[in-house]
């Protein structure tokens, strides 16, 4: 109204003065006032109806057997005073809604609390509908001062309250008359403005004598359209802009710090933008750049711009080596490095971290490691003399029967070849091998390196079983009879192994029978078949020699 009044006025300055240009100034000057409010200001409205979710409110009885009785989730939110069974009680109800979703420092122009008288069918099952069955049922709209939670909270746990800013309601004869619109904005701005004193509302009769009754829906009624709403009219300011970063090389990373901003546009000040709430963004080169965030709500938009300098470190390659004869191990110790060269001198090259080459020859080269990040790239270079040494083959034995254990003391190989003489081999470093008969054997051992190999022989004498030593004393061995014909009864002390076995050579060393002891003291053994002549019998627990004793067969 008063902005087409002004226009009006205007319009007939603009008629009657239409060649005075001093004039026309002061037209547009007073058209421009008159729009200013329109504007500068821009309102917001939220409106609060939750349910049975996301509502928060609750009955307390004061009857003596519900004062530890939570109701919080009952479809009714009453204020009454009246008889249950001939006992009078009071009854409260507590409501508290979330207004997280309003910005900080609001300019609260208006908050209309409503509420819905409860239906007839939940009033005829619950509490009643509105009543003054004994005199008027006005009653009041308390602030909270204390936290209380929906699940727990009863008549002996209730929260206080304050008369201060108190609202009285009147009381209806009407039992089904709805409150809409009630004023609550101080109440709202107080819980905005004090929220750990601010915890919602409380509703209750002036007077709570017996018999008068105020009962509405609450939000966990069945009828959202009836649960209580409030309805918060406040201004909306532009969104204040800021926003920090911070670097890595060329890459900016860019924190909005902006609150109650819907949208963002950024400009990075070298032709580049982003609608990003929290860009990144990397620059071609190192320099000064000017920045600046534009921020847009519902209310309007504002701009920040901060001068940013984006410095570039280039990297700094340098790295270790260690020398295995021709291979050669290489740390990096490159700093502010994305990606990494190796030239290694001999027409090679790699792009690992910390590679490792093998040299095909003796010699001096240059490795080159070049290293690169976004700023650039870095050289290291290092001479690398090599040496290598061919491997010494060397070892020594020891015998047991037919079985002979090799003790390799070769120095600087890598790898072992054995020839035990007898047509088989092993690449073991000091191998165990057991020969199938004894005799002289040349057994050659060649050790090898990146540089060369060396070959080291010995030859080895591997006795008959019992003829250099024809006895071992084993306390109470012995073969009855011997000599013998057909049988022989071999007998000992000793407790052998499950493996333990008895094994009968002849003269030139070959083994002509073999027994099982089968861990017993006494065994017999059939002699049929064999020739007439010396044999050895051999006592062995697994590889071990326990015995030996003559055996002669008639």
């Amino acid at each position: 109204m008063i902005i087409n009044k002004l226009q009006q006025e205007q319009n007939r300055k603009v008629a009657a003065e239409l060649i005075d240009e001093e004039k026309m100034k002061t037209i547009k000057i007073l058209v421009a006032i008159a729009l200013l409010p329109l504007m500068a200001v821009c309102q917001k409205t939220l409106t609060l109806q939750p349910g049975p979710g996301d509502g928060k409110d609750a009955l307390v009885h004061e009857l003596q057997s519900e004062r530890n009785v939570n109701y919080g989730d009952n479809p009714q939110f009453a204020a009454m005073a009246w008889t249950f069974q001939g006992d009078p009680g009071v009854i409260r109800s507590l409501i508290d809604f979330d207004l997280r979703e309003i910005p900080e420092g609001p300019e609260i122009i208006s908050a209309k609390l409503s509420f819905y008288a409860i239906d007839k069918q939940t009033a005829d099952n619950g509490l009643g509908r509105h009543s003054e069955l004994s005199g008027d049922n006005s009653w009041l709209i308390l602030r909270i001062t204390e936290q209380w939670e929906e699940n727990s909270v009863k008549w002996n746990n209730k929260p206080a309250t304050t008369n201060d800013g108190a609202i009285e309601m009147p009381g209806t004869s009407s039992p089904d008359k709805n409150y809409k619109d009630i004023d609550v904005t101080e109440m709202v701005k107080k819980k905005l403005e004090e929220p750990s004193t601010s915890h919602g509302f409380m509703i209750r009769l002036k007077n709570e004598n017996y018999y008068r009754r105020i009962n509405f829906a609450s939000s966990d009624n069945e009828n959202a359209s009836r649960r209580p709403k409030l309805v918060i009219v406040y201004k909306c300011p532009a969104p204040e802009p800021n926003f920090s970063y911070s670097g890595d090389g060329l890459k900016v990373s860019f924190t909005n710090e902006t609150k109650d901003a819907d949208s963002f546009q950024w400009d990075f000040g070298d032709g580049n933008t982003s609608g990003s709430e929290n860009p990144q963004h990397t620059y071609a080169s190192h320099g000064e750049y000017t920045v600046k965030l534009t921020v847009r709500n519902d209310c309007g938009e504002k701009e920040i711009s901060k001068n940013i300098r984006v410095s570039c470190t280039f990297p700094a390659p340098n790295f270790t080596v260690s020398i295995d004869a021709l291979t050669v191990h290489f740390k990096n110790q490159s700093k502010n490095a994305d990606s990494y060269h190796w030239a290694f001198g001999d027409g090679n090259s790699s792009t690992s971290e910390n590679p490792s080459h093998t040299y095909s020859d003796a010699s001096g080269y240059t490795v080159v490691l070049t290293a690169k990040n976004e700023c650039g790239e870095a050289l290291k270079s290092k001479v690398i003399n090599l040496s290598c040494p061919s491997p010494d083959a060397d070892f020594d034995y020891s015998t047991n029967g037919l079985k002979v254990t090799f003790n390799n003391r070769s120095e600087r190989s890598k790898s072992f070849s054995w020839d035990f003489g007898d047509g088989n081999s092993s690449d073991d470093s000091s191998p165990t091998y057991t020969y199938s008969s004894p005799g002289t054997y040349t057994v050659e051992l060649t050790a090898e390196n990146d540089c060369g190999k060396d070959t080291h022989t010995r030859k080895i004498e591997i006795e008959a079983v019992g003829i250099s030593e024809t006895q071992i004393n084993m306390a109470g061995f012995s073969i009855i009879p011997n000599p013998a014909s057909h049988t022989a009864m071999f007998e000992f002390d000793a407790d052998f192994g499950k493996d333990a076995h008895i094994s009968l050579f002849s003269i030139d060393g070959k083994e002509v029978m073999h027994r099982l002891i089968n861990q017993q003291r006494n065994v017999q053994v059939n002699l049929n078949g064999l020739p007439a002549g010396t044999y050895i019998c051999v006592i062995m627990d697994g590889e071990e020699i326990k015995g030996k004793e003559k055996l002669v067969v008639k």
